[in-house]
């Protein structure tokens, strides 16, 4: 698990800790976008960004995380969009917090996915 008291943008020196599990970067004054590199980190269970001053798209590369049971990224200035249907493909998403941005989410009727097992879903 990596906690920090940081400032500017997620650390550039996380970028090869691709064994990660937990991610908890919460309530910084982060700035900046979501590097596309956070998509290597594919052994993330918990990604948590929320309450920063983060700002710009969602990177495509959040898809790669398939393990994740919690990502969270309320309380941001994120925009753009989130595909709804490729975030409940992740089998153990539990978690999903995307209040207080200005992101939208598309939502495909003919989608097929499982049932997940999402517990939370805050967007507003």
């Amino acid at each position: 698990m990596t906690k920090s008291n940081s400032y500017g943008n997620i650390p550039f020196s996380l970028r090869n800790l691709t064994q990660l599990t937990d991610l908890w970067l919460h309530g910084n004054k982060l700035t900046g976008q979501i590097p596309s590199w956070i998509g290597n980190h594919t052994q993330l269970i918990s990604l948590f960004l929320g309450v920063n001053e983060m700002h710009g798209p969602i990177p495509e590369s959040i898809y790669r995380l398939q393990n994740l049971e919690e990502l969270d990224l309320a309380y941001n200035f994120f925009s753009g969009t989130l595909e709804l249907n490729l975030l409940l493909k992740f089998r153990n998403l539990v978690s999903l917090q995307l209040s207080y941005n200005n992101i939208s989410l598309l939502y495909s009727h003919n989608a097929t996915i499982p049932h997940p097992k999402l517990l939370l879903l805050t967007f507003k």
